[in-house]
């Protein structure tokens, strides 16, 4: 790493969107957090277990020299145990080999990386020896990547540009000569983002040649944000682009000479808690992790995104205010900034990327098949062509019970639905990101009690009883039914009518709950003789 309520929601009719067509799935898959390393079960197994609890599902594991070279050749054994536990609870390893310059010495030959990355990725990537010893099949390490920040090193020792160059090219031809489906990148840059040094003092240009012949599957750079240090707003809080992680890729590739369409990756980004409390910090929390998931590719449309490591996941508030989400590791206690990527993790599960326009509207969409979808709206000065109070909902789903509101905050607001596939939110506040939600109407449950089935009842008059739910909104009425006729309802809870003179014989009831969206099934019934 680098040192450095509103008012009720109107709505009005729009035009409706197009299909979408996935691009990719589950976002979830693709957040996590660095700093898992050689550290024993008792620091391990806390971290897996909140990776677990924050509902993310990849992880950067750390080793140091010591940990996979030793006595001039490759050692993978240190970093068994911790893999294994990485399998048992369903969170996903990449591996980074760190080495700073000034403290570990010259970097290594190219055998020496070529070494290391054959090495490790047949021990490790997936169905790689150590799994089929353990009889795992399909998990495993694809991506590897080395040299963390080595543009933030300087001084005596700091490893030159072209050694650097020559040892990440051993990495990736040793990785690929076990897979060629493997990716190595570079470990992460720090100064494009600090201090608007897009070539990071030499090293990304000196990679160039790798990344543009597809040794290199991408480049990690690392995003922090904050009031103070590349800000992504102003004094007066308006917003500031060229802070974005989407404008440094960009610049990035300019400065560098990179002409592949590389792929973006970010293993360490937050929004820093800088002479702010947590809450504006988990405000702009929430537009720079959506400004990392989004980044696209040279034709503003595909995505390029790899992975989102938030920086720290896992360390508490006390040990570093500034970046941590936690403020407790085991159980894992989330701060706002926590519970804000929480929030976009649960509202992201099983979903499909739909859409990406991060350099004009500044919207995402996301699907899947089951009528869910998420709008996402970076409304801030600068980072959308048209910022105001209000937004556009286009091609909602058939079938809609509901459109929630979501901010930093969480669910802010919860509009019916019936039918409508188009809408404008007004009212809604500026200079912040902000999400909409489109969920089905779900079918109300609906439950008869008395009479009890196979009882015998009187034509005089008996009550049939039902009570009824429903997930999307209030029940409208209760309809009774012999057979397919229908005798009563009743609109208020609870739910009765009084039968008298029904005809005698054999008699099968049912009701039928009728929600706000009109959404209706029979889903009880009795049998009952009348005499």
């Amino acid at each position: 790493m680098k040192v450095n309520h509103f008012r009720v929601l109107t709505i009005s009719a729009l035009f409706t969107g197009a299909p979408l067509v996935p691009l990719s799935a589950d976002p979830p898959a693709e957040m996590g957090s660095g700093n898992v390393g050689d550290e024993g079960p008792t620091t391990f197994l806390p971290k897996f277990s909140a990776l677990n609890s924050a509902g993310v599902k990849v992880f950067r594991y750390n080793l140091y020299p010591g940990d996979y070279f030793r006595n001039g050749a490759p050692y993978t054994l240190s970093a068994e145990n911790e893999l294994l536990a990485a399998q048992q609870h369903a969170v996903t390893p990449m591996i980074l080999f760190e080495h700073y310059g000034p403290k570990d010495g010259a970097a290594g030959s190219y055998k020496k990386w070529y070494d290391i990355g054959r090495a490790f990725a047949l021990r490790f990537m997936p169905n790689g020896t150590f799994w089929q010893s353990q009889g795992i099949s399909d998990f495993g390490i694809s991506l590897y990547s080395a040299f963390n920040e080595p543009d933030a090193d300087s001084g005596t020792g700091a490893i030159p540009t072209a050694a650097y160059a020559v040892a990440m090219e051993g990495l990736a031809d040793g990785v690929n000569s076990a897979d060629a489906a493997l990716k190595v990148i570079p470990g992460g840059y720090a100064r494009p983002n600090s201090s608007d040094n897009y070539t990071a003092n030499g090293f990304i240009s000196a990679i160039a040649p790798l990344l543009n012949s597809g040794k290199l599957d991408g480049i990690d750079l690392h995003t922090y944000n904050g009031p103070v240090d590349a800000r992504i707003y102003g004094s007066n809080g308006v917003g500031i682009y060229t802070n974005s992680a989407q404008h440094d890729f960009a610049r990035v590739k300019t400065a560098s000479g990179i002409t592949a369409d590389i792929n973006f990756y970010t293993t360490e980004f937050n929004f820093k808690k800088q002479n702010i409390t947590e809450d504006a910090a988990a405000k702009g929390f929430l537009t720079c992790l959506w400004d990392n998931l989004g980044v696209v590719k040279n034709n503003g449309t595909t995505r390029a995104t790899k992975l989102v490591f938030p920086y720290l996941l896992l360390k508490t508030s006390a040990q570093t205010s500034y970046f941590s989400l936690s403020t407790q590791l085991s159980p894992w206690v989330p701060t706002r900034r926590g519970e804000v990527l929480q929030l976009v993790v649960n509202l992201t599960q099983n979903l499909s990327w739909g859409s990406l326009a991060p350099k004009t509207t500044g919207e995402f969409v996301l699907f899947n098949g089951n009528g869910t979808k998420l709008w996402v709206w970076q409304n801030r000065t600068n980072w959308t062509n048209r910022p105001g109070t209000s937004f556009g909902i286009t091609g909602i789903p058939g079938g809609t019970g509901k459109i929630e509101v979501y901010g930093w905050d969480g669910l802010r607001n919860t509009i019916p639905m019936n039918g409508q596939a188009s809408y404008t939110v007004t009212d809604l506040p500026t200079e912040e990101t902000l999400m909409f939600r489109a969920l089905q109407s779900a079918a109300p449950n609906v439950s008869i009690a008395p009479p009890l089935n196979g009882s015998t009842v009187s034509r005089v008059g008996f009550t049939i009883k039902a009570t009824a739910s429903d997930t999307d909104g209030t029940i409208k009425r209760v309809e009774f039914y012999d057979g397919a006729t229908k005798i009563g309802e009743d609109t208020a809870a609870p739910y009765s009518y009084t039968w008298a003179g029904a005809p005698l014989g054999a008699r099968a009831l049912k009701a039928r709950a009728v929600d706000n969206t009109n959404k209706t099934r029979i889903s009880a019934s009795v049998n009952v003789t009348v005499n």
